[in-house]
């Protein structure tokens, strides 16, 4: 998504957290976790959240077995609960990527647009439910939300623009809307066609496919009419 973090950076991000490996400063290599002492130039001190939960656990119970007053680690386990969200968050986008690329590279008239949009307006409800409580100013938040609403619009102007009427005369009114250079001569790929931003476009596509099947109707007419006379 436009803005956001590639996912495969957002994992390692979330897994340095979590893992207590550590990154190098240079190279952004996965190094093994420091050890007490350590010396590498490319190591650097790194408290996890896991680490500190269990220190946090330990504290308590050593708490309880002296009858002192149980300590409260509310930033921590804020921390470790927006960090799982995270975690779902990414799971969420990977599965989204996931299901669109075997599509990609096929010819677009070819893929079932209705199935597809079906499977994507499920997921629309999964990011509903999974971004509850996130905070709004997340990235991946508006990232998610918008690319699968996006989406859904560009495979139902897709569907629309499979019409028997379509010409390549509306082909080329298409490319001029979406200022994209599309081959006449060829179909385009699945891959080509999200390409577009179809969603950017909404009533102008409309449009353009209503005025086709207009066109059609006046074409049939004047091929029965010729047929008369």
């Amino acid at each position: 998504f436009a803005g956001n973090r590639p996912s495969r950076e957002a994992y390692l991000a979330i897994d340095k957290l979590y893992s207590g490996f550590v990154y190098s400063t240079v190279s952004g290599a996965r190094l093994r976790p420091k050890t007490p002492g350590g010396s590498s130039k490319e190591e650097e001190d790194v408290y996890t959240v896991v680490e500190l939960l269990d220190a946090a656990a330990m504290l308590n119970q050593l708490e309880a077995l002296y009858d002192l007053p149980i300590s409260q680690f509310l930033p921590l386990e804020a921390c470790d609960s927006e960090a799982r969200q995270l975690k779902r968050l990414w799971d969420l986008s990977a599965l989204i990527d996931s299901f669109m690329i075997p599509s990609h590279s096929q010819n677009w008239r070819e893929v079932d647009l209705p199935a597809l949009r079906q499977r994507v307006d499920e997921l629309i409800g999964q990011v509903q439910e999974a971004v509850k409580g996130a905070p709004i100013d997340w990235p991946i938040v508006t990232g998610l939300e918008s690319a699968v609403r996006d989406l859904s619009i560009s495979l139902m102007l897709m569907q629309a623009f499979k019409d028997p009427s379509i010409r390549e005369r509306h082909w080329k009114h298409l490319a001029r809307t979406t200022s994209a250079l599309i081959e006449s001569d060829g179909e385009p790929t699945f891959a080509e066609m999200l390409r577009l931003k179809l969603h950017l476009h909404v009533e102008e596509i409309q449009a353009i496919v209503a005025r086709a099947r207009k066109e059609a109707v006046i074409e049939e007419t004047l091929v029965l009419t010729d047929s008369v006379w």
